[in-house]
């Protein structure tokens, strides 16, 4: 494992790390690691490698130490982390990772020096028909077939190399460095691996001087830069000018590689001033394009007394080919992956039906917290507590097992969403994420449907349980905020608002098996259900009298 240091001086400094050693950081000299930065403590963190994996450990440090973004006092690295010391980067490489995925280093070696090999009319078939089975391969994966696709795809690749190796004597080392780049990428589903690892690859191919990949927003209309080498992530986003928004520009409307010798003779770009800033420099800047379109763009640097030629831009073309695909793939197992933890955590407050109706929705579905109507309902078991003091412990949690099962159903039956269960009490609300034109009305028929229930199940609480079991509902309508609420590691999707604190009054004032809604609700229901005034009442937190409805089942 190596790690690099990226001082705020854009100074770098790579240290090859001993597993046998521990190595302190900070800005002290007696430091193993010094790290020139004002902000960083004397003795900041420690370095040391334990159960199989480097670790990193804050020592106490005043402003903290952070690892991909986020503080930490002690934690594993994997490789193409990034750890924060004041406004020093420290970034962590494994290069026998590297060096595994290219098999014979003598053909990279023997390839940069005869580039003219990449000329040949073999080795341009050759790559259309990579281009062909990628294309293929791309069509047929999903994350359910990715591994039996890959390891078919790279049966297929075997096949057409041997098959060119047999007929051409003539085939190079680039066709075999092209097939062993496209196996490898092919088995990776991490992003930002991936691209690290890409990257790497073509730094050490082609020895260039600074490098980075950048995924484009279709939204924005963007390039963002996403992994570097030789530049810095956070210099890029204080100085644009290290990149040139004029050679993006110019690649994403003329579709293929651009390739500069010189960036001060390049008449394409004479009055580009982002192209001058750069001073005598190659620039090879290859798109990534696949079935979706643009997805990015390797951006590279040389000097230019050393220039990139075509035989550069030919073979990046199509190593770029190999990885527009698993970029694609990547993104589209993530977002599966991401659709299917969100789906797994609304199954616990959706029904099934709804949960389909939002994922094939064309609109997009907001979790993060908006306002919107809802009808709120809270319903609790009367005189619980007294119950439970006649029964068992077991007795008492199947019941109301037995109980909350037949309400969630009921509850998910009409679209509605469970918002929680408080000890004896359910709450559900319709309107939200999905809503329907009749959710008052939804509301009131699964209070009805509920009091229903709980009457059809009396003779077997009594038999199996020995008590009445009767609820007291009661239901409101109204603005409230709805999204996720907590932490990071625990989200929950709820309601928050006066509207939700009125329908739990509305509940304590209902009596044994009856529904009590307020005015708004009764507007919205009264042709549907028959239903009963109550004399106005306060309840707390209002000013004001309630004017609520009983519903006559």
């Amino acid at each position: 494992m190596n790690i690099t240091i990226v001082n705020s001086n854009r100074e770098f400094n790579t240290v090859e790390l001993d597993e046998t050693k521990e190595y302190t950081l900070g800005r002290s000299p007696e430091c193993s690691v010094m790290v020139k930065s004002t902000i960083a403590s004397r003795l900041h963190a420690r370095l040391f490698f334990r159960d199989g994996s480097w670790r990193v450990s804050d020592n106490q440090s005043t402003n903290g130490t952070w690892l991909n973004g986020k503080k930490i006092r002690e934690s594993a690295i994997a490789n193409y982390d990034v750890v924060r010391i004041g406004d020093v980067l420290v970034e962590f490489n494994d290069e026998e990772l590297l060096q595994s995925i290219i098999v014979n280093k003598s053909e990279i070696s023997e390839y940069t020096s005869e580039k003219a090999a990449a000329q040949n009319l073999v080795l341009n078939e050759f790559s259309v028909k990579v281009g062909e089975l990628l294309k293929d391969f791309n069509e047929k994966t999903n994350e359910r077939n990715f591994r039996e696709e890959t390891a078919r795809f790279q049966t297929r690749l075997t096949e057409m190399v041997n098959s060119y190796a047999s007929d051409n004597a003539r085939i190079n080392s680039e066709m075999k460095i092209l097939f062993e780049l496209t196996k490898s990428i092919s088995e990776i589903l991490n992003l930002k691996q991936l691209l690290n690892i890409a990257l790497d690859l073509v730094h050490q191919i082609k020895k260039v001087d600074r490098g980075l990949v950048l995924l484009y927003e279709k939204k924005s209309d963007r390039f963002v830069p996403y992994v570097a080498r030789k530049m810095s992530l956070s210099d890029l986003k204080v100085d644009e000018n290290l990149v040139s928004k004029s050679i993006l520009a110019y690649m994403k409307n003329n579709p293929g590689p651009v390739l500069i010798k010189n960036s001060l003779m390049d008449e394409r770009f004479a009055s580009a001033e982002s192209v001058v800033a750069l001073s005598a420099k190659s620039i090879l800047c290859i798109p990534l394009v696949s079935q979706q379109g643009l997805q990015g763009s390797f951006y590279l640097e040389k000097d230019a007394a050393q220039p990139f030629d075509e035989s550069d831009a030919e073979f990046l073309k199509n190593f770029a080919s190999a990885v527009s695909v698993a970029v694609e793939n990547t993104k589209l197992i993530m977002a599966i992956k991401r659709e299917r933890s969100i789906r797994n955590n609304m199954e616990r407050y959706l029904s099934p039906n709804l949960i389909d109706q939002l994922t094939q929705t064309s609109g997009e579905l907001k979790l993060d917290g908006e306002k919107r109507e809802i009808s709120v309902m809270f319903a609790d078991i009367k005189n619980f507590t007294k119950m439970s003091e006649q029964l068992k412990v077991e007795e008492v949690f199947s019941m109301l097992n037995k109980t909350f099962s037949e309400i969630t159903q009921i509850i998910f039956k009409h679209d509605g969403t469970l918002d929680k269960f408080i000890g004896d009490a359910v709450m559900a609300f319709f309107g939200a994420p999905m809503k329907h034109d009749d959710d008052p009305v939804r509301s009131v028929m699964t209070a009805v449907e509920i009091i229903e229930t709980v009457k059809r199940m009396a003779d077997e609480y009594r038999s199996e349980f020995g008590v009445e079991v009767s609820f007291s509902i009661g239901i409101n309508t109204g603005e409230a905020i709805v999204g996720n609420v907590g932490s990071l590691d625990r989200m929950e999707y709820t309601a928050i608002g006066d509207t939700v604190n009125l329908a739990a009054r509305l509940q304590a004032k209902a009596g044994y098996n009856e529904i009590v809604i307020n005015e708004s609700v009764y507007n919205l229901v009264k042709d549907r259900f028959r239903c009963e005034p109550l004399p106005p009442f306060f309840v707390k937190g209002k000013e004001q009298t309630i004017n609520a409805y009983l519903i006559i089942i």
